[in-house]
C-alpha cells in the first residue's frame, strides 16, 4: 500500500509552536523581562527547506492550492502574533528567504557548500516553481499586513541578513531599544550565532506527532548544541558562547554540506588550552572573534590542520563577516527599510480574489 501524500500545509505548520508548548519556553528565555516589543525573524528557507530537497517529483506532498505556501506563512505570523499579543506584546515580523550560497561562499568553500539544498532550488521542478510562485504573493501581502515585512535575499545567507538588519538598527541596543526583545524563528544552526546579539532562537520541531520544541538562549546554547550533534556537553559550557562561529568553521557543518576538519571534543579541548595559556580570550568582547585569532593560537599549540581553509569556512560560516563584509558593499542590501502601508480595503480584496480556497486569518493579524 503506497504512503498517503503529506498535506503542504504541514510543512509550514512544523514552524507553528503549541502555545501549551510555548508558555515553559518563553517563561524561561524571557524570565524578568519587561519588554512590550518583540522582533520575530522567521527564517523561511529553514522551514521550507524539506519540501525543496525532496523536490516532490514522486508526489510526496500534497498541495491544496496553488496559493497557499504563502497563506500558511502568514498565518504561522498571526499565531505568533496573537500569542504575544495577550501579553501586552507588539510584534513585527521578518520573513526572509535566501538560498545561503552566497558567491562568496562558492569561493571560500567550494562548489560542494550547501549542494544539496542548491541542486535542488536551481533544478525549478514543480515545486520550486510553486514556492517562488508563493514567495512573490508573499511580497505584495506583505505590503498591506502591518508589521510584516518580507525579504528575498536570493543566494544569501539568512543569518548574515538578520545580523545585518540588527547592525543597521542597533536592536540589541538597551540604551536604544529598552523595551524589546529579539526572537528567532529557524530550523537552522547557523542563527545561534546571534544569540549573543540579544537574540534567542526558537526551534520548531516535531517528532512522532508531538511538538519537541525547544529554545535556544544564551544560558543553554552549548547545552542544546551538545544535543543537535550528539556531543557530551560536559566540557562544552566553559567557552565563551561567542565561540560558536569558530567552532563551526573547524567542525562539521551538515547543514551547509561541510565534512569535519576537526571533531567537537578536540576542538573545545583546544580552545580551553589556549584559554587557559592566555593565547585566546576567556571572554569576547567582539560579536564574534575572527578565526585568524584562533588560528595564531592553534599554531602556537601546534595543532596539525590547515588553516588557510578554517579562514575560509569561518568567512563563509560567520554571519558577523558576512552582515559587516558583505551586506554593506551590495547596492540592494546596504539599506533596509521598514514600509508600513498598512491597506485593509486592499488586503481585503486580495485575499477574496485570490485565496478562498486557503483562508487568510485576517482577524489575528
Amino acid at each position: 500500500m503506497e504512503n498517503a501524500a503529506i498535506p503542504m500545509e504541514i510543512i509550514i505548520g512544523s514552524g507553528y509552536v503549541k502555545y501549551e508548548v510555548l508558555n515553559p519556553l518563553i517563561q524561561y528565555a524571557y524570565a524578568g523581562s519587561k519588554a512590550t516589543n518583540l522582533n520575530i525573524f522567521v527564517d523561511l528557507t529553514s522551514l521550507l527547506r524539506k519540501a525543496i530537497e525532496e523536490n516532490n517529483e514522486v508526489g510526496r506532498y500534497e498541495i491544496s492550492s496553488d496559493v497557499s505556501i504563502s497563506a500558511d506563512i502568514i498565518n504561522l505570523c498571526a499565531h505568533y502574533r496573537e500569542y504575544f499579543g495577550r501579553m501586552g506584546v507588539i510584534t513585527r515580523f521578518y520573513l526572509i528567504y535566501g538560498r545561503n550560497c552566497p558567491s562568496e561562499n562558492i569561493i571560500f568553500c567550494g562548489r560542494d557548500y550547501n549542494a544539496k539544498f542548491t541542486s535542488k532550488v536551481f533544478l525549478q521542478n514543480q515545486m520550486m516553481k510553486m514556492i517562488d510562485k508563493n514567495l512573490s504573493l508573499l511580497s505584495i501581502l506583505c505590503t498591506s499586513l502591518p508589521g510584516i515585512y518580507f525579504f528575498n535575499i536570493e543566494n544569501y545567507e539568512v543569518a548574515g541578513f538578520i545580523e545585518h538588519i540588527i547592525n543597521l538598527y542597533g536592536f540589541d541596543r538597551v540604551d536604544l531599544y529598552p523595551d524589546m526583545e529579539n526572537m528567532i524563528v529557524s530550523k537552522d544552526i547557523l542563527p545561534w550565532q546571534l544569540i549573543p546579539r540579544r537574540c534567542t532562537v526558537l526551534r520548531p520541531r516535531k517528532f512522532k506527532g508531538n511538538d519537541t520544541s525547544f529554545i535556544v538562549t544564551k544560558q543553554n546554547m552549548w547545552a542544546e548544541f551538545a544535543k543537535v550533534r550528539q556531543v557530551d556537553a560536559q566540557s562544552l559550557n566553559m567557552i565563551d558562547i561567542k565561540y560558536l562561529s569558530n567552532v563551526l568553521a573547524m567542525t562539521r557543518v551538515p547543514e551547509r554540506n561541510l565534512l569535519s576538519i576537526k571533531n567537537i571534543p578536540v576542538v573545545f579541548k583546544t580552545i580551553l588550552k589556549g584559554i587557559e595559556l592566555g593565547l585566546l580570550p576567556q571572554t569576547i568582547m567582539e560579536h564574534q572573534l575572527p578565526q585568524s585569532t584562533v588560528n595564531y593560537a592553534l599554531g602556537l599549540l601546534e595543532m596539525a590542520t590547515n588553516y588557510t581553509t578554517l579562514e575560509m569556512r569561518w568567512k563563509a560560516i560567520s554571519s558577523s563577516f558576512a552582515a559587516e563584509a558583505i551586506f554593506p558593499n551590495n547596492p540592494i542590501w546596504s539599506t533596509v527599510l521598514f514600509r508600513d502601508v498598512y491597506d485593509p480595503n486592499g488586503l481585503k480584496e486580495i485575499v477574496s480574489r485570490y485565496y478562498e480556497n486557503s483562508p487568510i486569518d485576517l482577524d489575528r493579524l
